[in-house]
């Protein structure tokens, strides 16, 4: 979780860049931190919303929830107290992200559960959307820096796709045990090899829409750096996507897939500085 929140963060300092945000603060920064934290333990508590006979939330008390308890209420008061820092409208945006965050969880009526996470397909768009919400919409508000330009909405897209095949790579790894527990995800439909080439392809049309926006909306040839640096991690993910196969460890997935977020952060903002000079 913490790779997570600190790739987070470095693709949220990335949209800034790829924007070219007038200021970066590092409050901004810090609430996509805990954010990321937030959401992730979140996910790893085992909860759900009881609605019959009264409405209740209901939590798997152990010691690894425990844990994920405890990180998540550090990280919800550091939110909080950020709240008094922030302006109104980003405020507001981060109670919509909460809403979703709870919707993830899941809901018992009468006897039956229900969980998003539970719809194929949908489950990676809610989270790939998420992801471009918390590293692309949520910085440039409290930046100020206007989303509703051309540039801004290629950057989420570009963000939304990469996190969408980064997604996919996680039905990959419970491509064994989703079935079990009666989860059905985009894996299970499509199958092993057949998803792997889709996120290849995803990240072929990734890598395309990245020329667009770097040729058509930038001047000189100080975007060169920047969409190098796009287009190589674009390639490393592409090649771990290759090796990864059916007997591959759950810490393969983690390393490889987590740090992808990381590699294309810091890819960027390192020849950034070749892009100002």
């Amino acid at each position: 979780n913490l790779i997570i929140a600190l790739g987070a963060t470095l693709l949220a300092l990335e949209s800034l860049v790829l924007v070219n945000a007038a200021s970066v603060s590092t409050l901004s920064l810090l609430v996509v931190f805990f954010s990321s934290m937030c959401i992730y333990h979140l996910a790893e508590i085992n909860f759900s919303f009881q609605i019959e006979p009264t409405f209740k939330l209901v939590l798997n008390n152990n010691e690894q929830s425990a844990f994920h308890q405890t990180m998540f209420i550090v990280s919800a008061l550091f939110l909080l107290v950020s709240v008094f820092f922030l302006e109104l409208s980003s405020v507001l945006f981060l109670m919509l992200l909460t809403i979703i965050t709870f919707a993830y969880g899941i809901v018992k009526f009468k006897g039956v559960s229900f969980s998003f996470r539970a719809l194929p397909i949908f489950k990676n768009i809610m989270l790939a959307g998420m992801w471009a919400m918390v590293t692309v919409v949520f910085p440039l508000l409290v930046e100020k820096t206007d989303l509703f330009t051309m540039a801004g909405v290629l950057v989420f897209v570009e963000r939304f796709l990469f996190i969408l095949v980064l997604s996919f790579m996680f039905d990959l790894r419970d491509y064994y045990t989703d079935p079990k527990e009666g989860i059905r995800t985009i894996a299970g439909i499509l199958g092993f090899k057949k998803l792997k080439y889709v996120s290849q392809i995803l990240l072929l049309l990734l890598a395309i829409i990245s020329v667009f926006h770097f040729v058509w909306f930038y001047s000189g040839n100080n975007w060169i750096p920047l969409l190098l640096a796009i287009v190589l991690s674009l390639v490393i993910t592409s090649f771990f996507i290759f090796i990864t196969n059916k007997n591959k460890p759950k810490q393969h997935y983690s390393l490889l897939f987590d740090g992808a977020t990381v590699i294309q952060a810091v890819l960027v903002l390192m020849l950034s500085l070749l892009a100002i000079n």
